[in-house]
């Protein structure tokens, strides 16, 4: 089964009604979180949930396009700790752990992982 919602997605580019439209991928029944799939315009603000973690301390992390995985950051009990060279804070948090993504850009596109286990596909877009 495949269910489809909208959600907001905030950038410079898109302008007020800057809505996209997700597609989230409905779980089996056991509590599996479901795989976000997005697709974004570059520059927006992209936003992705970890699931139904009930571990304090998160750690995200993403394959990209070229198969090559890396930790991007963790979150424990709000404490943030980046993995990679980050000067622009390009990635944060929210207070749910979700992992934020600041002005997406295209090779920010490929598979994200919450305590590895694979929670969104990101494709952005020109």
């Amino acid at each position: 089964m495949t269910g489809q919602f909208v959600q907001q997605v905030h950038s410079s580019s898109l302008g007020p009604a800057g809505i996209r439209q997700r597609r989230k991928d409905s779980s089996p029944a056991g509590g599996i979180a479901a795989v976000q799939s997005e697709t974004v315009a570059e520059r927006a603000l992209v936003s992705l949930k970890c699931g139904d973690h009930r571990s304090s301390k998160v750690t995200w992390s993403r394959e990209n396009v070229t198969g090559h995985r890396e930790d991007i950051l963790t979150d424990e009990k709000g404490r943030k700790t980046k993995l990679i060279h980050d000067p622009h804070k390009h990635f944060g948090t929210e207070s749910d752990s979700s992992l934020l993504i600041v002005r997406a850009v295209l090779r920010d596109s490929g598979k994200y992982f919450c305590n590895g286990v694979l929670v969104a596909n990101l494709i952005v877009c020109e």
